[in-house]
């Protein structure tokens, strides 16, 4: 089992080692490419065992314990579940322009992996991203694009669930999938979009439900092509009033789909964001919704107000569709703001981020420490 720290402690813990046969010294922190940068040096001989290591089912839970200990002080996961649930996977390819093959590292602990890139800079292996992933189940998939052999582009297809079900998230597994580019010796987070994802009622905390899926059609240095397909319909907050007398929609319509519907999108890449982007204003709307969430309310309604407006004034020919969706505006109506789950297509904070965020609250509180 997993330790009881909340579960960004998984990919950021601070404390101190419980190790006591760390065979190699902890990494150092070293300034690479901006000054203001720091980038965690993994040590060289770490690198070549993992290259030369012939039974990963044997030696996983010794290379977890040790590649944990480079980047924290104590390893968030207790020996047992290492040793029982752990893997580890390495890929060397090369990504852009330089003679050495990047490390590309996924380790599997339980249901959750930990994905990481480390590249050889000046003789020496740094860490250039890290971030963990999981859910329902752990199962990441890796697909690099190598139209142009010089700038690879890395698609990593995992699933988003904060929980490993749909109790307080009302997601159980989200699949999306993440682009990455090394620009200048940095590993960029260059697009992250849903794939696959379905909502399940949980306490009637839906008006709506959705189902999404997006296929990726183009992948190149300029463009990133995706077709969406999404189809809505009624969630459990409506069940009640099917159950009124004189209703206006029985409980077995619910069943039905809304509506559905599907467009594709080019996101192209932005050279200072340093990322691929969406220009179209409309597309941005109806892609926040299936990235976000928010199709509970009113960002739902926003989106796809010519459709829902339709459907509730001239409805589609069924008997019960404009009646069901009436009800929903009116229940979105009522919404204070707009009700969202947790996000999916986001990325979750990765290393550099949290690492950066507990040194500024630690600088917030030296004043208050003075006093």
């Amino acid at each position: 089992m997993i330790k009881t720290y909340p579960l960004l402690l998984f990919i950021c813990t601070v404390s101190t080692c419980l190790l006591s046969n760390c065979d190699y010294r902890k990494s150092t922190q070293t300034q690479v490419s901006t000054p203001e940068d720091t980038l965690v040096q993994i040590p060289n001989e770490w690198i070549e065992k993992l290259r030369t290591t012939k039974d990963f089912e044997k030696e996983s839970p010794h290379l977890i314990n040790e590649f944990y200990l480079f980047l924290y002080e104590e390893n968030p996961w207790d020996s047992t579940t290492i040793q029982n649930w752990s893997s580890v996977n390495p890929t060397f390819v090369n990504l852009d322009t330089s003679p050495e093959n990047e490390l590309l590292l996924n380790i599997k602990i339980n249901r959750w992996e930990l994905f990481s890139v480390i590249k050889k800079i000046n003789q020496q292996w740094y860490l250039l991203y890290s971030n963990a992933f999981g859910g329902p189940i752990a199962n990441n998939k890796i697909t690099i694009h190598a139209n142009d052999p010089a700038k690879k582009i890395i698609e990593l297809e995992t699933i988003h669930s904060q929980t490993p079900g749909l109790y307080g998230t009302g997601i159980k597994g989200c699949f999306k999938k993440v682009f990455f580019r090394i620009e200048n010796n940095r590993l960029k987070v260059a697009l992250s979009v849903v794939s696959n994802h379905r909502t399940f009622d949980f306490a009637e905390l839906h008006i709506v439900n959705a189902f999404v899926k997006a296929d990726v059609y183009e992948v190149n240095q300029k463009n990133i092509g995706v077709h969406y397909m999404y189809t809505f319909s009624p969630g459990s907050r409506l069940q009640g009033f099917a159950t009124y007398p004189n209703a206006s929609f029985t409980f077995e319509s619910l069943e039905n789909d809304l509506f559905k519907g599907d467009f594709s999108v080019e996101y192209q890449w932005n050279n200072t964001d340093q990322a691929y982007e969406l220009q179209d204003s409309t597309e941005q709307q109806k892609l926040a919704v299936f990235h976000s969430g928010s199709f509970l309310g009113h960002d739902f309604y926003q989106a796809f107000r010519p459709t829902l407006d339709s459907l509730s004034t001239k409805g589609d020919g069924r008997p019960y569709t404009k009646p069901i969706v009436q009800q929903i505006l009116k229940e979105i109506a009522q919404l204070p703001k707009d009700t969202t789950c947790i996000p999916c297509g986001k990325t979750p904070p990765d290393y550099y981020q949290w690492r950066k965020k507990q040194q500024d609250e630690k600088n917030q509180r030296k004043p208050q420490d003075k006093n």
